[in-house]
């Protein structure tokens, strides 16, 4: 239970974080908290679905929107490489808490799929 409890803690931050990174270039800059509290709502409401079925459409949407992003991704790879003399060689510390967030719940999905 605490694992899932911290992977949707992690889902979250790095979705209220990103949603932060967007919105502050063109509107005002809120707290990331209030990101979250913003995200309450909707995931909250996500949860009262019985039926999966009525997010068919929606999960496709998130496919495409999914691809779009790959798409962008590898654009600014191919477009100007990045060299591995230029990175660091460990990141910082406040950030492993994310790191393994995110990790665990990359590796969560993997349980899910194979139901």
């Amino acid at each position: 239970m605490v694992y899932q409890l911290g992977i949707c803690c992690v889902y979250i931050v790095f979705v209220a974080g990103n949603l932060k990174k967007v919105f502050d270039v063109y509107f005002t800059p809120i707290p990331v908290r209030l990101y979250m509290l913003i995200l309450l709502l909707p995931l909250v409401l996500i949860n009262y679905i019985p039926d999966l079925k009525k997010l068919a459409p929606l999960s496709g949407i998130a496919n495409l929107i999914t691809f779009a992003g790959l798409g962008i991704i590898f654009s600014y790879i191919f477009d100007s490489p990045l060299h591995p003399e230029e990175l660091p060689l460990v990141g910082e510390a406040m950030n492993f808490p994310l790191f393994v967030g995110t990790t665990l719940f990359a590796l969560e999905a993997v349980g899910v799929v194979s139901l």
